[in-house]
């Protein structure tokens, strides 16, 4: 009877023990959530208002793309294009004496060229027509490597050696 009612006892103590654990750890558990929610919420709030001021700002930006679009729009109407010159081709005299060659490459030439009537200079580039050239340098600019001082130093070396 003393033994059973020793166990009775300490089984007692254990479940009150273990009560005490369970609500000790609600508790915690409970705290910690709240905390979470208190930052969760405050975050939201914060990420709202940065929603809120982003969206405001780009109606602002669109409604002045727009008027910019408007002004543009009708500055660029026939009614204000009357003061502007359109330059033909044909009306630009050439200089005979202006035109030099900057240079010329496996691509074409390019000439210096200064027209007489509005003193413009232009870069004239002159193209070659044969396509066949321009296939055989992209072939040999992708057969050999970009530096080919290898090539150089091998030849250098040789004639060192020789005497």
């Amino acid at each position: 009877m003393r033994n059973e009612r020793r166990k009775r006892k300490r089984s007692h103590k254990s479940e009150l023990k273990r009560a005490a654990l369970i609500k000790d750890a609600l508790r915690e558990v409970q705290r910690k959530t709240d905390e979470q929610r208190s930052i969760a919420s405050k975050y939201y709030k914060l990420w709202r208002r940065s929603v809120e001021t982003n969206k405001k700002l780009q109606n602002k930006l669109d409604n002045r793309e727009s008027s910019i679009k408007k002004v543009t729009h009708l500055n660029m109407s026939s009614k204000n294009m009357v003061g502007v010159k359109i330059i033909l081709h044909e009306e630009l005299e050439e200089l005979e004496i202006s035109s030099e060659p900057i240079g010329n490459g496996v691509y074409g030439n390019c000439f210096l060229k200064r027209f007489n009537r509005l003193q413009i200079t232009v870069v004239e580039k002159q193209l070659i027509e044969s396509v066949d050239m321009l296939y055989k340098e992209a072939m040999f600019m992708q057969r050999f490597p970009t530096d080919v001082s290898h090539c150089f130093q091998g030849s250098n070396w040789r004639r060192n050696q020789s005497p």
